[in-house]
């Protein structure tokens, strides 16, 4: 097995001299084995250098960050018992590792063409469709702080805004909205996710449109308009009314009712369908008025 000691004493000395920029274990030594493949990378944690190790399991990833003094031993652990391949891709150098069913080792090393560069940051820059910068109306909502960093209880929301705007994004690709669209949000509560979106549609797609917000509690009503009036948002107004009573003046070309109470999202179906809307998008909530007026058979009665 002197090769596969070469191998590691390369990766001892990349690891030591910060030169490692990719690890790869690949092909299982069993069919069975359910660690399909594991990649790694030099990373810093807490002022402290680690090997970030990805355990690619057949239904789930896994990720596990080792000490650099403890990476070499696991890494041959891994190749004496799960794979058979390993290649090592240093800042100029390319080791190539491959045991063969009958235990033949062998160890190969290339000039990197292409010399990278390494990048030790934990957690990588995310792409996201809206980011915090610049954006008052988040903090405003309690979203980031005054320097547009997102705030420790700020963090699930704007992911979900995120997300929702991803999502909404691709819908666009497929039915494209005309400029002036009508835009109907029945059940906006505070307005995060109407606020990103005409933001999104404004200032990332350029594309004019008008936004209401239908929302019940004229307080939170009050406030988002305030809100809307402070970010210079011209075309989104909200209103203080029911989803069964309002009705939209000059027709809806997009719907959205995202977890509007009880039958409000019915309601609101309805309302779109009847407008013409050539989108609706909808997440209905639970029925609590329908589900107490239920009577279920005697037979599905709790014992």
């Amino acid at each position: 097995m002197d090769s596969t000691r070469a191998f590691i004493d390369h990766l001892f000395e990349s690891l030591h001299r910060q030169t490692l920029v990719k690890l790869t274990l690949s092909k299982p030594r069993s069919t069975t084995e359910e660690l399909t493949n594991v990649y790694a990378r030099l990373v810093e944690i807490r002022s402290r250098l680690m090997l970030s190790c990805t355990l690619r399991y057949k239904t789930k990833d896994e990720t596990r960050n080792i000490s650099i003094d403890e990476a070499p031993q696991q890494i041959a652990n891994w190749l004496e018992t799960l794979f058979r391949n390993a290649d090592l891709f240093t800042t100029n150098r390319h080791y190539s590792l491959q045991i063969s069913k009958k235990a033949r080792v062998c160890c190969k090393k290339a000039v990197n063409l292409s010399p990278a560069t390494i990048d030790l940051q934990h957690d990588h820059a995310k792409n996201r469709p809206l980011d915090s910068d610049n954006r008052p109306w988040l903090q405003a909502l309690g979203i980031t702080n005054q320097e547009g960093k997102v705030l420790q209880q700020g963090q699930r929301k704007f992911r979900q805004i995120n997300k929702y705007i991803e999502l909404i994004g691709h819908l666009f690709q497929t039915n494209p909205l005309r400029e002036q669209a009508r835009i109907v949000d029945m059940g906006s509560g505070k307005g995060y996710l109407t606020f990103a979106l005409y933001d999104y549609l404004h200032n990332q797609l350029k594309i004019p449109v008008r936004v209401t917000g239908v929302e019940l509690r004229p307080a939170l009503v009050e406030q988002c308009n305030q809100i809307a009036s402070d970010n210079h948002f011209d075309a989104l107004t909200f209103v203080a009314q029911d989803i069964h009573t309002y009705e939209p003046v000059g027709g809806i070309d997009m719907l959205i009712a995202l977890h509007a109470c009880d039958t409000a999202t019915d309601e609101a179906l309805a309302k779109g369908i009847r407008a013409g809307a050539s989108i609706i998008v909808v997440a209905p909530c639970c029925h609590k008025q329908v589900r107490k007026d239920m009577e279920p058979p005697s037979n599905l009665w709790p014992f």
